[in-house]
C-alpha cells in the first residue's frame, strides 16, 4: 500500500486481532493462517473500494465471524472457505448497491444461510456414515 499511515493501522489493528484470536481459539497456526489471509482480503479491498473504513469494517467482520465459525464447527477448511465467499460477496454487494448498510445485513445472512445449508450436509454425511 502507498500509505503509511493506513498500513500501519492494519497492521496494528491484525496484530491485535491476532493475539485475539491465538487466545480464544488457542491454536497459533490457525489464527496466524486467519490473520495473514485478512491482511490480504483487506488490502485488496482497500485498493479496489478505496475506502479504508468499510474496508476495515469488512476486515474486522469476517474476523470475527471466522473465529466464531471455526469454533462453533470445529473445522477449519470451511470456515476459510465461508470467510473468503462471504468478503467477496460482501465487497461485491458494496460496489454494486453502494449501501454499506443493506450488504452488511445481506453478507450475515448470506454466512448464516451457508453455514445452515453446511451443517445440514454434514449432518446427513456423518448419518450416511453410521
Amino acid at each position: 500500500m502507498s500509505n503509511f499511515i493506513h498500513s500501519t493501522i492494519i497492521t496494528l489493528m491484525s496484530n491485535f486481532i491476532h493475539s485475539i484470536i491465538v487466545i480464544l481459539m488457542g491454536n497459533f497456526i490457525h489464527s496466524t493462517i486467519i490473520t495473514l489471509m485478512s491482511n490480504f482480503i483487506h488490502s485488496i479491498i482497500v485498493i479496489l473500494m478505496g475506502n479504508f473504513i468499510y474496508s476495515t469494517i469488512i476486515t474486522l467482520m469476517s474476523n470475527f465471524i471466522h473465529s466464531i465459525i471455526v469454533i462453533l464447527m470445529g473445522n477449519f477448511i470451511y470456515s476459510t472457505i465461508i470467510t473468503l465467499m462471504s468478503n467477496l460477496i460482501h465487497s461485491i454487494i458494496v460496489i454494486l448497491m453502494g449501501n454499506f448498510i443493506y450488504s452488511i445485513i445481506v453478507t450475515l445472512i448470506s454466512n448464516h444461510n451457508f453455514y445452515i445449508i453446511l451443517d445440514t450436509y454434514s449432518n446427513k454425511k456423518s448419518f450416511s456414515d453410521t
